[in-house]
């Protein structure tokens, strides 16, 4: 998995994403998202667009352990009601499904 496998997966289904150093920031319909890609486990901030959030810039911390890439993007899914069908390509030595 790599920060730019998640860029190109967000930006082929319509959303804004942005990867600066060590950060991958993705827009969705309800929320705005950072991801921290430069230690395990990945952090991940939150900013609901819906419910809230009278000051944009203020993200708050999602209380779990992402230990990959495809943890942040199934718990950004799940959160934002993302169709199932939306997943992270398999990677050749991943056997997960």
């Amino acid at each position: 998995e790599s920060a730019e496998m998640l860029v190109d997966l967000c930006e082929g289904i319509g959303f804004q994403c942005e990867r600066q150093r060590n950060t991958v920031q993705i827009e969705t319909e309800k929320g705005i998202w950072r991801v921290y890609t430069n230690a395990l486990p990945y952090k991940l901030e939150h900013i609901n667009k819906i419910y809230g959030a009278t000051n944009r810039t203020e993200f708050h911390t999602q209380p779990k352990i992402f230990l990959s890439l495809r943890d942040v993007w199934t718990y950004i899914k799940k959160h934002d009601g993302i169709a199932d069908d939306v997943q992270i390509p398999k990677f050749p030595e991943d056997n997960s499904n």
